[in-house]
């Protein structure tokens, strides 16, 4: 047997063997598994109800990509739902801080902020809100609810000039800045209601409205004529009869 034939069997040899041990380590390596399909599997046992097991989940994610605002938004999500206001926060703010214009993101964070009542913090996410959507009356809301609560006039003006900027004077632009000064005990709560029944005349629910405020207000003769105004349009009326009637038995 040559020397060079028994060489090339041995390099031969070698070859196989380094072939099958890169064989066996490849085998027994577990293939990475990506991201997105983590992320889908952690959103499938929080969508069937699996809240704790979704939130190990995602937050294995997390600890490995603590940039990643799609995942920490979903434990946001759901620390909320738990109660958990502090780990509710903690992920949503971390969610903006990496995605601060996103919209789901503000929305989320503005509803959070009005249930844990820090209407101070409330102006900067509807701003973006209503850059996006400027004529979403629920945010409109929000805005005039959180100057009410701050006592921040000039906060609640800026939003009732946008509502009227995208509402004019209709019908829900009036009862709202109604509600807005008769909140704030603003003087200009009687004539803005006086413009809603004159506007919407036949409508003897806003008559009524005006009458039950003239109470309030201690306005006892206004707040009569009011139901007589009621009782013009129906006769029938329960509330304006039984006022009207109680009245001329006192007289």
């Amino acid at each position: 047997m040559s020397a060079k034939f028994l060489h090339n069997t041995l390099l031969l040899i070698i070859m196989m063997i380094t072939i099958a041990v890169q064989g066996q380590q490849a085998g027994s390596e577990k293939p990475e598994v990506d991201p997105y399909a983590k992320f889908i599997d952690a959103k499938k046992l929080a969508l069937t109800g699996q809240t704790e097991k979704a939130i190990t989940a995602f937050e294995a994610i997390y600890k490995s990509d603590r940039l990643n605002d799609a995942v920490a938004f979903e434990l946001a999500k759901l620390y909320e739902a738990k109660g958990d206001v502090l780990l509710s926060r903690k992920y949503i703010e971390s969610a903006l801080r990496n995605s601060p214009q996103n919209i789901y993101y503000n929305d989320f964070y503005t509803s959070f902020l009005f249930k844990t009542e820090e209407f101070e913090k409330v102006e900067a996410p509807l701003e973006i809100l209503l850059t996006k959507y400027p004529d979403d009356l629920r945010y409109l809301d929000m805005g005039i609810d959180a100057a009410i609560s701050l006592k921040n006039k000039k906060l609640g003006e800026a939003y009732l000039a946008r509502l009227i900027q995208q509402y004019g004077k209709s019908e829900k632009a009036l009862t709202r800045i109604f509600e807005y000064y008769d909140q704030t005990k603003d003087p200009r709560a009687e004539a803005s209601l006086l413009e809603i029944t004159d506007r919407f005349s036949t409508n003897k629910s806003y008559l009524k409205m005006l009458a039950s405020w003239y109470a309030k207000e201690n306005k006892r003769d206004k707040s009569i004529e009011a139901y007589r105004k009621v009782l013009q349009l129906d006769p029938n009326d329960t509330d304006a009869n039984l006022v009207v009637l109680e009245t001329s038995n006192k007289t």
